[in-house]
């Protein structure tokens, strides 16, 4: 009971720096634009910190928020009264790992930006703003260099242990990380020794792309600082005379703060999260998915009857689960897919059944502010490629999840899923330029009138196909049926003669197999391409760095002569979701 008094004490009296104005402005909108914390109030088992997240006590790039903040918002920070250890696995931080004493959030730096938005290799935020010459913080380089006593408290962690800055013990110990830098030169695989695909590597380590660009270049080494793997420590301090765990600033060997400066990555304590109707619950093979077409993880759900649709992004939790708080329209039944790719591996789609017995609440229906066309090019067969022209009036939309549209076929017996987009692989030699969604960063341009779409349906049936595209910020959906004819026999055909010395590639719903090549460097070579007959996006590979891209038949084997490849040669499918690498090997 005295360590829970002495905690309470502490939170609100003796730490946070409340601005006396907040409580006596009658202007709601003044209030809300007030530096410093607004209020703190006792709540259950929760402190409760609210604030404007603005202050004019500047604690540097510490504080700087990951992504720009265009409006004002009124943050309210739930603060355990009486932390605990996490029994099992530790929480993953999300966005806010918690809230300064001047009621700026603690942000999670390492998920804010990535290596071509990808979420797999995370730019080093904080070292990079201190590069870039920001604004200098007394405030916080006092902090660092004041040894004269213990730290001051910081701020609270999200699972109500306190952050201190870097001195204890009375100013006679400083805390140093424990993280280092990997001994690497390629980024193909992390600390925790998962194995990359080649379409998911990080750049080679360069001059461009030093060790410390990424956070994934470190990696925690037990005793090489005296903090621990989530950047604490039990110690005693001022306020808590009979110890506490603590997180605190990191520093390196010269007294500079390092990485990971305050928390790293996972929490030490329990996170209460607040829950509010249905929650859907997905368990991954790993948190940190790849973003495909910008997003983690998309969710399509659809009605036993196929008449209701939606595209939805579930995000990650404390649990390493992905989560997103749904309100079905009706009871029944729904199916629901989840599309993503984990780390080290291929696109997966996991289908699964809910049953909803409670009503919903009923939807708005929008009248579209578009015209959406949708025709086929052509016979529609199963186990033929087939393309769809996709028109749209007028022509000012803007690219949805990176692309000009995207289309989801489901078969009217719900055992048929697939997620198309146009290839928007276009190689323009004299310009030298070259775009694929997700490998290059070159503009998507003008909004065309008119794109191409193509499909490989698995079965002859009746296919419900819903078309998406995005008008001044909402996204516009229209659906279509689609006959699908059976198979044609197949006619046995001239085979393509392989030289013995291409390397054999294939091409199927996998990706490219293999997706990392070697070959000796300085020397041309072949490519004998086989893309299988089965549904699958590799139409078209596209080698970015040379500006040239050539199409896969389907059924087919394809031979592509090579130049000499030095270094490492990307290369994609024309929807840029499959990927893979060519490594030219010094003889």
């Amino acid at each position: 009971m005295k360590a829970l008094l002495v905690l309470l004490a502490a939170v609100k009296l003796n730490v946070w720096l409340v601005n006396p104005q907040a409580a006596s402005a009658d202007n709601e909108a003044l209030r809300r634009v007030l530096p410093e914390v607004h209020r703190v109030t006792e709540e259950g088992d929760f402190v409760v910190v609210r604030s404007a997240g603005l202050s004019t006590h500047y604690l540097g790039p510490l504080q700087n928020p990951p992504s720009p903040e265009n409006a004002v918002r009124e943050f309210v920070f739930r603060i355990p009264k009486l932390p605990r250890p996490a029994s099992g696995k530790h929480p993953s931080i999300g966005a806010i790992a918690g809230v300064f004493v001047n009621g700026m959030p603690i942000y999670n730096m390492w998920e804010a930006a990535s290596y071509q938005g990808r979420n797999l290799w995370h730019y080093e935020l904080v070292a990079e703003a201190a590069r870039d010459g920001g604004a200098r913080s007394e405030l916080l380089e006092n902090v660092l260099a004041d040894n004269t006593r213990h730290s001051p408290v910081l701020g609270y962690a999200l699972d109500g242990y306190p952050v201190y800055g870097p001195w204890t013990e009375g100013g006679r110990r400083r805390m140093r990380s424990g993280y280092q830098l990997r001994q690497i030169s390629r980024r193909e695989a992390w600390a925790d020794g998962t194995r990359l695909t080649p379409g998911q590597y990080g750049p080679r380590v360069s001059a461009e792309y030093p060790l410390g660009t990424f956070v994934e270049d470190y990696e925690f080494v037990a005793g090489s600082g005296n903090l621990d793997a989530y950047n604490g420590a039990f110690v005693r301090t001022p306020e808590y005379p009979e110890g506490t765990y603590a997180y605190f600033l990191a520093t390196d060997a010269r007294g500079r703060m390092a990485f990971p400066y305050l928390l790293a990555g996972r929490f030490y304590g329990e996170v209460s999260a607040a829950r509010a109707g249905r929650v859907l619950t997905f368990d991954v093979p790993h948190r940190q998915l790849e973003h495909v077409h910008e997003k983690p993880l998309h969710l399509i759900i659809a009605s036993e009857d196929l008449a209701f649709f939606d595209h939805v992004h579930p995000v990650p939790n404390a649990r390493d689960q992905y989560e997103i708080a749904y309100d079905f329209p009706a009871p029944g039944r729904y199916h629901l897919w989840a599309d993503y790719t984990a780390p080290g591996a291929g696109q997966r789609i996991v289908a699964s059944v809910v049953e909803v017995k409670e009503a919903g609440t009923p939807r708005a229906v929008v009248e579209p502010s578009l015209q959406v066309k949708l025709e086929p090019l052509g016979e529609v067969r199963a186990g033929e490629e087939v393309a769809f022209r996709v028109s749209v009036s007028p022509a000012d939309y803007e690219p949805f999840l990176g692309a000009w549209a995207h289309l989801v076929l489901i078969d009217d017996s719900r055992r048929h899923f697939l997620h198309a987009h146009p290839e928007e692989a276009a190689v323009d030699v004299e310009q030298g330029r070259v775009h694929v969604h997700g490998v290059t960063d070159a503009p998507l341009g003008p909004a065309p009138p008119v794109v191409q779409v193509k499909a490989v349906f698995p079965e002859a049936g009746h296919y419900k196909v819903w078309v998406q595209v995005q008008r001044q910020g909402r996204v516009i959906t229209t659906p279509f049926w689609v006959d699908v004819k059976a198979a044609r026999a197949k006619a046995e055909g001239k085979a393509t003669a392989i030289p013995g010395d291409a390397i054999r590639v294939t091409v199927n719903r996998a990706g490219f197999t293999p997706a990392r090549i070697e070959t000796p460097g300085g020397k041309p070579f072949s490519l004998a391409i086989t893309r299988e007959s089965g549904p699958n996006c590799g139409g078209r590979i596209v080698f970015p760095a040379l500006k040239q891209e050539r199409e896969l038949p389907l059924g087919a084997t394809t031979l592509i002569a090579m130049p000499p490849v030095k270094g490492e040669l990307r290369f994609t499918c024309g929807m840029g979701m499959y990927r893979g690498v060519i490594v030219g090997v010094a003889p």
